[in-house]
Parts: C-alpha cells; sequence; structure tokens
C-alpha cells in the first residue's frame, strides 16, 4: 500500500468516525465562556463546563509539553458515556485505572521547489514531499491513583509510522553505535518512545524508565501540537526523549519541580554512557492566565555529532536549556515565547565550544467552536553548522549548514467534533549565512503548503 493510498483510506476514516462522534458527543460551550488558562490546577470551570484535563494527568509523562490550552482543548457540555473529559469518544472504556487510547495521524506537504531529492531542505520531522502516514500511536497507561496518599503507575507508549525516526534510542530500537536494529526501512517503522514505572502521590513522585524529555516546547505526539510542520528548535536543538528517573514534587497549585539523572540524550545503552542532570521548574500563576518554566539538561556527550571533519573525537559538557513564558491575554487569545540555547564543549575543529540558540514565538485565536488560528515565528542559529542537518538516512542537505534560519507558519486547526482534528498550513524559510539549505543545496528559501489529519480513539 502506497502513501497516497494510505492518507485517502485514514480521510475515509475520519469521515466515518466524525459521523459517529456527531452522534455521541453533545453541543460546544462558546468560546467566549472558556475556563480559564490551566495547567495542572484544580481550577473549577464556568457552568455546565468541563475544566480541561492537563494532559496525562495521574500518570504525567515529564517530558510532555503543556500545550496552548486554548487552542488544544475543546469544551464539551456533558460528554456522552464512554467518553474522557475533553469529549473523545474511545473506542475502549477510559473509566477504570487501565486506559489505552490513542491516534492516528497521516497528512502531506506540497514543496514549491519540488526537490529532485523528495526531502523539504534540511528536515528530520515532516521531510518528505509525498503524502506521508506519520503516526498510528498507542497508549497503554495503569494510572496512579489520585488524591491518595501513595500509588503506583506506570504507561507504555508505541509508535509506528513515518515519525518512528525522531523516537528511537541508542541501545534499544538503534545498536549502541546508532546503527538500525529494529527498522531495516527508513521511511517508516516502529519505536516505543516512553515505557515507565511511577510511584508516589499527588504531591511528590517519582518516575523511572523511558520517558520525553521536559526540555522544549514543541513534542513528538501529533495529537500534542499545533502546527503539522515542527520548530528548528524541536528538530535540532535537543533530546527527544530521555531514559533514567525523574523526580516530580508539586508543593502547591503554583510550583512544579522535576529533577533527576538521565544516560545522555535519546540512549538507553550507548557508546559512551553518561548520567546528565535533566531539571525543570515551573511556575503557574494564582488567576491560571499565565505560566513560565525553565528547563535544563547537563553532562557529557560526544562532542561530534554531525560526524565533521577536522574535530577531534572527545566527551565533553552538553548543555541545553529552554525558557518558556504562555499568556492569556483574552478568553480567546494566547501567546507563547520560547527562547532557549544549546553548548557543546570541544565542538568545533578549533577546540572551541559549538552553540545554537534562538526564538520561537506563537500567537493563537480561538475563532469559534470549531476553528482555531495559529502563527509561529522563530528564529534559530547555528553558530557551528553542527545542528542543522542531523537528517533522516538519505537526506542530501547534512551539516555544515552554519547561519541563521528563520521561518513563519500560519494556519488553523478546525475540529468539527473532539475526535477530528484538520491542520491546514502554509510555511515559508529563508536562510542567512554561507551555505544553501533548501532545494537539494541550490536555493536559501523555500515556500511549502501542508495538511494532516488526526483521529483520535
Amino acid at each position: 500500500m502506497n502513501r497516497a493510498t494510505s492518507l485517502a483510506i485514514l480521510i475515509s476514516l475520519a469521515g466515518a468516525w466524525e459521523s459517529h462522534a456527531q452522534n455521541t458527543v453533545s453541543p460546544v460551550v462558546d468560546s467566549a465562556n472558556l475556563p480559564p488558562l490551566n495547567s495542572l490546577s484544580s481550577a473549577p470551570a464556568p457552568s455546565g463546563t468541563l475544566a480541561p484535563t492537563p494532559i496525562d494527568s495521574g500518570s504525567t509523562a515529564p517530558g510532555t509539553a503543556y500545550p496552548p490550552l486554548l487552542t488544544q482543548q475543546f469544551y464539551y457540555t456533558n460528554p456522552a458515556q464512554g467518553t474522557s473529559p475533553d469529549g473523545v469518544t474511545h473506542l475502549l472504556s477510559q473509566d477504570g485505572r487501565f486506559r489505552a487510547y490513542g491516534w492516528l495521524d497521516a497528512g502531506g506537504i506540497y514543496n514549491t521547489q519540488q526537490p529532485g531529492s523528495g526531502f523539504n531542505g534540511p528536515y528530520n520531522a515532516v521531510d518528505s514531499t509525498t503524502p506521508t502516514f506519520n503516526q498510528a500511536y498507542l497508549v497503554m497507561e495503569m494510572k496512579r491513583p489520585e488524591n491518595s496518599d501513595f500509588g503506583v503507575g506506570g504507561r507504555v507508549d508505541v509508535l509506528y509510522g513515518n515519525d518512528f525516526f525522531l523516537a528511537q534510542s541508542a541501545g534499544f530500537e538503534l545498536n549502541r553505535d546508532g546503527t538500525r536494529k529494529w527498522n531495516s526501512n527508513t521511511s517508516m517503522g516502529l519505536a516505543m518512545p516512553q515505557a515507565y514505572l511511577e510511584v508516589g502521590n499527588d504531591t511528590l513522585f517519582v518516575q523511572v524508565g523511558h520517558f520525553y524529555t521536559v526540555v522544549g516546547y514543541e513534542g513528538v505526539q501529533s495529537a500534542n501540537n499545533f502546527f503539522y510542520s515542527h520548530a528548528y528548535s524541536y528538530q535540532f536543538a535537543g533530546p527527544f526523549t530521555q531514559w533514567g528517573g525523574i523526580v516530580t514534587w508539586r508543593p502547591n497549585s503554583n510550583w512544579e519541580v522535576q529533577a533527576g539523572p538521565v544516560n545522555g540524550w535519546n540512549t538507553l545503552d550507548g557508546t559512551p554512557n553518561n548520567v546528565e542532570f535533566l531539571g525543570k521548574a515551573k511556575y503557574t500563576s494564582d488567576s491560571k492566565d499565565w505560566w513560565t518554566s525553565f528547563a535544563i539538561i547537563t553532562g557529557n556527550m560526544p562532542n561530534n555529532s554531525a560526524l565533521l571533519p577536522g574535530i577531534a573525537p572527545a566527551v565533553a559538557n552538553r548543555t541545553r536549556y529552554s525558557f518558556l513564558y504562555d499568556r492569556k491575554i483574552t478568553n480567546n487569545v494566547e501567546y507563547v515565547f520560547h527562547q532557549w540555547l544549546g553548548a557543546q564543549q570541544d565542538g568545533t575543529s578549533n577546540g572551541s565550544t559549538a552553540n545554537w540558540y534562538g526564538i520561537d514565538q506563537y500567537m493563537f485565536y480561538t475563532i469559534n467552536k470549531n476553528w482555531k488560528l495559529g502563527g509561529r515565528f522563530e528564529w534559530f542559529r547555528d553558530e557551528d553548522g553542527t545542528r542543522v542537518g542531523l537528517t533522516r538516512p538519505g537526506n542530501p542537505n547534512v551539516p555544515p549548514l552554519p547561519g541563521n534560519y528563520f521561518s513563519f507558519t500560519v494556519g488553523p486547526n478546525y475540529s468539527p467534533n473532539p475526535n477530528l482534528v484538520v491542520r491546514p498550513e502554509i510555511r515559508y524559510d529563508t536562510y542567512n549565512g554561507s551555505a544553501q539549505p533548501f532545494d537539494d543545496g541550490r536555493k536559501t528559501q523555500q515556500l511549502m503548503f501542508g495538511v494532516d489529519v488526526i483521529v483520535k480513539f
């Protein structure tokens, strides 16, 4: 079955699911009555609505970012029996501690340059110019009992599709040296990005195993991102997953602090293995209309991820931090600011520190009960050409590509019911530097049109 056929089947399935969900879910509350921005809080919702459930609450994957709640959450009155608090109708019951749910995601990007290689420049996410089945994502979890002095929970995530490439770990899906192990195909494969045990209570709990990183804003899980395409800071700036342990402490309704040891970036068993520190602190205002966080990962890592010539191999400190500020400006408008930096000691040919850093900004507007509009403007500086181009095998757009990368993305999310989201977008990329990273090394800018369909189950 080719990718175009897969996409057509998914769209047909989406239509059938939409018809089913419309017969089981009650009407949507008008956007003017949305509850206040809420992340890990118990603030009551307006009368007649249900407050949004923070993503993966109870058994909270520590690396799951908190997406813009105005744009990612849909509010429903009196959800039908068998639905979750956000109104999604699931194939299996979500009433007990043992739960299973997920989504299917497929889409396509049209690149106006139509590069001969079939790759959208030096990307490692949504990188193909042909229709793509991105994710069949399944979550299986035993939720830790809430409001309990002590409890045990756990979670396993399985992903199949084009996005497997971003969720693999050395020593697990890959061999220790990063060569293929589970998957022989470079465009479709299987990964297990999370598998952890959780022990504790609502105030203090520990998670041990495999989980998403807490550093950054966008994430692997397509259903938790507003845009189909991704920011450079997601693609090239930091880790995707971690192996280790992390403690979460929530002393009150304002603060959440996380810290723990992990084994490098995307590594269960690598060459070499090094314990790193992973931590995050998040503050949410009393009014719940803004929050801010700072996350960091630091420790020794191989100094030449891009395998560039002239760099003496070594193991030296690599640090990445991420600062976020999310503000609800009005009931319908939300702004997100993300500033970040990465640094690798001994990362250049002269032995100096290689740096990459930038700023992402997002603006979201709730139009009505079915439509949300979003915009993203980003600046990514790969100062030494050591990060941009760490791509899927076969992509010819490889490092060094030093310089400044800018992109502007705009588009709506359309959700006729909680089980279905359609995400069209327009994205323009431009570059200032000594290379030509687009159109297989011939251009310094590109224009793309994309759309994908997410069906939740």
